[in-house]
Parts: structure tokens; sequence; C-alpha cells
């Protein structure tokens, strides 16, 4: 079984609900073999990233995953948002939302950090 980063008082606190949703158990498991998913090819310099840095940002793109379901339909396949969502992993991308995309990327767990001193390199 796998094991969910969030639990439902988690995702009721994420998104400022008065009680956690009956059942939400299986679908935060759901969600978090998807998050799981888009790490599997991320690659890193060492030292790894994790710490409560890591756990925190799991958890919240997690729950941000769950509430991107309640507006889209559930976890089935959308079309691409954003150029993260296209060069990450393609349709697994789609199906966790762009929010949960951008917390991911914040927290340097996607194995592309963001491109420092860009412009630099045109000069």
């Amino acid at each position: 079984m796998i094991a969910a980063h969030a639990t439902p008082e988690d995702y009721a606190r994420s998104r400022a609900l008065p009680a956690p949703p009956e059942g939400l158990e299986p679908t935060l498991r759901q969600a978090s073999a998807l998050v799981d998913g888009l790490l599997m090819t991320a690659t890193y310099t060492p030292p790894r990233p994790g710490g409560p840095i890591a756990r925190r940002a799991l958890r919240e793109a997690t729950c941000a995953t769950v509430a991107w379901w309640t507006h889209t339909a559930g976890p089935g396949p959308r079309r691409y948002d954003t150029m993260a969502q296209v060069r990450s992993s393609g349709a697994q991308v789609a199906r966790v939302g762009p929010e949960a995309v951008r917390i991911l990327t914040a927290a340097g767990l996607l194995g592309d950090p963001p491109v420092r001193y860009w412009g630099a390199a045109w000069r």
C-alpha cells in the first residue's frame, strides 16, 4: 500500500475547510503516487533534497493535486498549460495540475532548478 504524503486534516487546512471530506484517504494515496511519479526521473546534484522542506512540498503538492481533481473532474489526462508540464513528464504532469508542479519546482524537487543568471549567457 502506498503511503500518502498528506492526511485528510492536512488537506482541510490547505484548503481552509472546516473539516476534511469523508473518504479522502484513497484519493490522497492516489495523488501521492502521481506526485511520486513526477520525481522518479528527477536528477539531483549531491546532497539530494530532503528534510522538512521536501516533506512540506510533497504534502502541499498532494493537496493541490486533489484540489485540481475537484475542479477538473478527476485524474484524467488534460491539456498542457505550461512549458514545465511539457518538459517534465508529459501526461503525468497534466494529471497533477499546474499548482503542484509549481510547488515541486519551487522546492527544487523536480531536479531542474530555476536557471540562474540566464541573461548573462547571452551577453
